[in-house]
């Protein structure tokens, strides 16, 4: 019973080692995953009356 888990709390570590890891690695450089990164939303588009900065012409 005790080497069940002793095997148990091993895997359980390495569980949250990894864990920890990628989540550190999210935090950082914020390539692996794309749940934490804000989503973008598309600029929008100038319509064929607007001018160079946007105003329109009505």
């Amino acid at each position: 019973m005790q080497d069940a888990i002793s095997v148990t709390v091993v895997i359980a570590g390495l569980f949250f080692s990894l864990t920890c890891a990628l989540l550190l690695e999210e935090f950082i450089f914020g390539g692996l995953f794309h749940l934490l990164r804000p989503l973008r939303r598309p600029a929008p588009r100038p319509q064929p009356e607007d001018d160079l900065f946007g105003n329109s012409e009505k």
